[in-house]
């Protein structure tokens, strides 16, 4: 399995964005990835915070599993993924039912997701990012009335340094 992310850098200032209010566990294949440019983050910005936006992260991932003669069962219920992610239970459910809706994953037991050995796609590339309800208008919302805030103090900054 391939895991391929990039990472985008924004200023506050400019991309006035809130952190989740919980904190998601990063899984073990990128954990290696994120120390090494958490370092090199600090070495090149000394007293920078980088604060990880994990809601707003996409990603690619390459796999071969249904090419695989394997007997294990991959199996895992609602509450081991939410307790291996610490994803939001609302956020966590939606993004369950977007993967077995886009038959990704199967859930045939109550609570109980699997991945689909029967899964084909003639896409190469298979996008199941619909987007999240309840996140999506909260940000679309709340980021208009954050960049005006700001803006207002700079302005009102940029009046007060113009008349001195």
């Amino acid at each position: 399995m391939d895991i391929n992310f990039s990472i985008m850098v924004l200023g506050t200032n400019f991309w006035p964005l809130n952190p989740p209010p919980h904190e998601f566990i990063i899984p073990a294949e990128i954990q290696t990835t994120y120390n090494r440019f958490q370092q090199y983050y600090q070495t090149k910005h000394s007293g920078r915070k980088l604060t990880w936006l994990w809601n707003y992260s996409k990603n690619e991932l390459r796999t071969n599993y249904l090419n695989q003669n394997t007997t294990e069962n991959g199996m895992m219920s609602f509450e081991e993924l939410f307790t291996a992610t610490s994803i939001e239970k609302d956020h966590l459910q939606q993004v369950l039912n977007i993967l077995v809706k886009a038959k990704i994953l199967v859930n045939e037991e109550k609570d109980q997701y699997d991945l689909n050995p029967n899964f084909k796609s003639k896409k190469i590339r298979v996008n199941p990012n619909l987007p999240i309800k309840a996140e999506v208008k909260a940000e679309s919302k709340d980021v208009p009335k954050t960049v005006d805030a700001d803006r207002r103090i700079v302005i009102e900054a940029t009046i007060v340094r113009s008349h001195r």
